[in-house]
C-alpha cells in the first residue's frame, strides 16, 4: 500500500449533498473547504464555503453573480474545476467560458478571465502561471488544448494533444481524438495530466517536464490503466498534487485505483478507494 495507508478510512468527515451525480465539484485549502452543491429548493447550482473542516455546520453560500452578456450555453453555473491560487490567496473556478476568483475575505465572486470561443474543462495552477485544458473543436485534429496564461493576464500559450504527446501516443494516420482528463502542476517545473485516446482505447498517464517559458514540453514518465476505457467517462482520471505527503494522487473511477506519485516519478502507494462494482460510487 505504501503511503495510501496514511489516508484515513475510519471516522471521516461525511457532509450531505443536495447534489446531482455531475456537479461534485470541490477544493480544500488548509482547513478550508470549497464546492459546490444544488439547492434543493430552487434547483439551482450554489458554491458552499466551510471556513474549517472541523466544523462542517458553519456554511457560508456564495452568491452567483451573473455577468452582464453570456458568451453561450456552457457560460453557466456549472462548474468544472476549482483550484487555490496560493498567488492570488484565492480560489479560482472555472465553468465552460469563464475564469472567476474567490476569496474568503470578500467572500464574493469576480471575473478573472473570458474565453468566449472554447470549450473549458480542468485548470491547475503554479506561482507564475496558470493552466488550462480546452476541449478540442468540432473541426480540429490535434486533440484537446492546454492554454498557458500568466497573472497579469497579458499572454497566452497554447499546446495541443498532439503538441506534447510522445510518437508513440500520436502514432497514426487522421484527427487524433484524444482527451485530456484532468492536470496538476508539481515541485521542479513538472506537470502530470491523465488522458484518453480513443483510437487504441487507451487510458493513461504523463509527467511532463516543461522548461523555456512553457514552450518546451518533455514526457518523463508514463503510466497505462488497464481495461478501464468507457466511452462517456471523460472525467477519468483526476489527480492533484498533495503537498503534505508530496506526491500527485492520480484516482482512475472505472477501476478503482488510487496511485501516488513522487516528484521523481516513482510509485509510493497503490491502492483500490472504492467499490468499483457499486456504480453508485462513481462520480
Amino acid at each position: 500500500a505504501g503511503l495510501t495507508s496514511k489516508i484515513q478510512r475510519a471516522n471521516s468527515i461525511v457532509i450531505p449533498l443536495a447534489n446531482d451525480k455531475y456537479a461534485g465539484t470541490l477544493c480544500c485549502h488548509d482547513n478550508q473547504l470549497l464546492y459546490n452543491e444544488i439547492d434543493s429548493t430552487t434547483q439551482k447550482f450554489r458554491l458552499v464555503f466551510i471556513p474549517d473542516i472541523n466544523d462542517v455546520k458553519a456554511q457560508q453560500f456564495i452568491d452567483w453573480r451573473e455577468p452582464n452578456a453570456t458568451y453561450a450555453a456552457g457560460d453557466n453555473e456549472w462548474i468544472q474545476d476549482i483550484i487555490y491560487s496560493t498567488k492570488l490567496a484565492g480560489y479560482l473556478i472555472l465553468n465552460r467560458s469563464r475564469l472567476r476568483l474567490f476569496t474568503d475575505d470578500s467572500m464574493q465572486l469576480t471575473e478573472y478571465a473570458s474565453f468566449p470561443d472554447r470549450t473549458m474543462k480542468r485548470l491547475s495552477c503554479s506561482g507564475t502561471s496558470i493552466y488550462l485544458i480546452a476541449a478540442q473543436n468540432a473541426i480540429g485534429y490535434n486533440g484537446d488544448e492546454i492554454i498557458l496564461m500568466n497573472y497579469d493576464n497579458d499572454g497566452q500559450v497554447t499546446k495541443t494533444f498532439r503538441d506534447i504527446m510522445p510518437n508513440r501516443i500520436n502514432r497514426g494516420a487522421g484527427p487524433l481524438v484524444g482527451e485530456i482528463s484532468d492536470l496538476t502542476v508539481m515541485p521542479n517545473e513538472q506537470i502530470a495530466l491523465g488522458y484518453r485516446l480513443e483510437r487504441r482505447h487507451e487510458v493513461g498517464i504523463c509527467v511532463f517536464k516543461v522548461s523555456n517559458d512553457n514552450k518546451i514540453w518533455s514526457c518523463i514518465k508514463h503510466l497505462l490503466f488497464d481495461d478501464c476505457w468507457h466511452q462517456d467517462s471523460s472525467y477519468t482520471p483526476r489527480m492533484d498534487w498533495c503537498a503534505t505527503l508530496n506526491v500527485v494522487i492520480f484516482i482512475e473511477y472505472i477501476t478503482g485505483h488510487l496511485i501516488m506519485l513522487d516528484p521523481s516519478c516513482e510509485v509510493k502507494g497503490e491502492c483500490r478507494f472504492m467499490n468499483v462494482e457499486n456504480q453508485d460510487e462513481s462520480p
